[in-house]
């Protein structure tokens, strides 16, 4: 995924759909006001590097390939995880 450097003040970031394979280290590390990102209908395979994103509420994972999901890799502040149609939901 290419760095995000432009949308710096972005509180809402929407990548659905891009098939995206991974989340990079530096991938969303000028975000610090993102409150709301969907990474929905990509290709996910697991959920990393979103940690330090301290102000995201809402999270849409949804549509990707998801198996399982480390906690301690999820922001802090983190109130809303949306999973459904991933390999996830089916291990609930």
């Amino acid at each position: 995924m290419s760095n995000l450097e432009p949308f710096t003040g972005a509180e809402t970031i929407v990548l659905s759909g891009n098939y995206i394979e991974y989340i990079s280290v530096d991938s969303f590390t000028a975000n610090v006001n993102l409150q709301y990102l969907s990474l929905s209908r990509n290709k996910l395979v697991e959920v990393k590097h979103l940690v330090h994103l301290d102000r995201l509420e809402a999270l849409d994972l949804s549509n990707n390939a998801i198996e399982s999901v480390v906690m301690s890799e999820l922001p802090p502040n983190l109130l809303s995880l949306k999973l459904n149609e991933n390999p996830i939901e089916q291990r609930a």
